[in-house]
């Protein structure tokens, strides 16, 4: 009798691994369908695709295990290294998603800031010629005045289809926070 229960619980344990893993493996297969679609997007309605003085793509993101990282290149002026930035985000920890938008002649440019909880973002950054991210210095001082978030997503869009852009990057990021285990309010807060 406890011979037949215990391989009884052993093939219901077997059976639970095989279809968790089954669904994470589903999981990790859209998340990464949707940030090839967020970097393909961003590649052709960015501001600035390839970074000025490089032949690198200015902003690219990336996804593994539910957490999304988002490469991002700050111009420090011609006497210094190209800074490049990444923010390492806990996509289930995400609590909102704005697109936070500029107008300018006949174009509307989108910062979309993706605010999360306290602790589930960290900034890393390096110099061009340096090989390792290492803690930016100026992490504290973003968050203080930007709250905890990243606006590296930028896009670039024509006034006339610009409502119509920013909701299909709402619905990719929605989605994938809700692949993930998040639920964020999609928009301003007011």
């Amino acid at each position: 009798m406890k011979k037949t229960k215990l391989i009884s619980i052993i093939i219901l344990f077997f059976c639970f691994n095989i279809c968790f893993s089954q669904s994470n493996d589903e999981t990790n297969k859209k998340s990464l369908e949707i940030i090839q679609w967020i970097n393909s997007f961003e590649d052709n309605n960015s501001p600035e695709r390839i970074m000025r003085g490089t032949l690198q793509d200015k902003v690219h993101a990336e996804y593994s295990n539910g957490i999304l990282t988002i490469y991002s290149m700050i111009w420090q002026g011609s006497r210094e290294p190209i800074l490049s930035v990444r923010a390492i985000i806990k996509i289930s920890d995400i609590t909102r998603i704005e697109a936070q938008e500029r107008n300018i002649d006949n174009y509307t440019f989108v910062d979309i800031a993706i605010f999360v909880k306290e602790t589930s973002i960290s900034l890393e950054c390096k110099n061009d010629n340096e090989l390792q991210f290492y803690k930016c210095n100026f992490e504290e001082k973003w968050f203080e005045k930007e709250g905890f978030c990243s606006k590296n997503l930028r896009f670039k869009f024509s006034k006339e289809s610009s409502a119509t852009e920013i909701k299909r990057v709402y619905k990719a990021l929605s989605d994938l926070c809700i692949l993930n285990g998040g639920n964020p309010k999609i928009g301003s807060l007011y």
